[in-house]
């Protein structure tokens, strides 16, 4: 299996930051989106086998973003940046699982917490 744990400044592929774009992701539940409590990240991996990104949280749990389900893989490639940077700073994040399914094992996105 090829991993890639921590957060340092690893992008999915080897060909460079992304742009900016939009964030969606793709299922057939139709509940509103859910919000995490607010929790640093503590590592990230990306787990090349399943095409997953996991977060680990310092709250205990591990979040999983099943990659292949966001609109592209631009917007995998944002999210993972994303993660990288929040998680070296060190801050407050609430995660947002789509269709209702709960944001302390799923996410597609994140949100810095206020």
């Amino acid at each position: 299996m090829n991993v890639i744990n921590s957060f340092a400044s690893f992008d999915i592929t080897a060909q460079g930051p992304s742009s900016p774009v939009k964030k969606s992701f793709k299922t057939t539940r139709t509940g509103a989106d859910r919000r995490s409590g607010v929790v640093k990240m503590q590592a990230c991996q990306w787990d090349e086998k399943n095409r997953h990104i996991n977060v680990f949280g310092e709250d205990g749990h591990l979040r999983v973003c099943k990659v292949d389900r966001l609109d592209n893989i631009e917007v995998a490639r944002k999210l993972w940046k994303d993660i990288n940077e929040a998680g070296q700073q060190g801050v407050p994040v609430r995660f947002v699982a789509a269709g209702g399914f709960d944001p302390n094992k799923w996410f597609y996105t994140f949100e810095i917490a206020e």
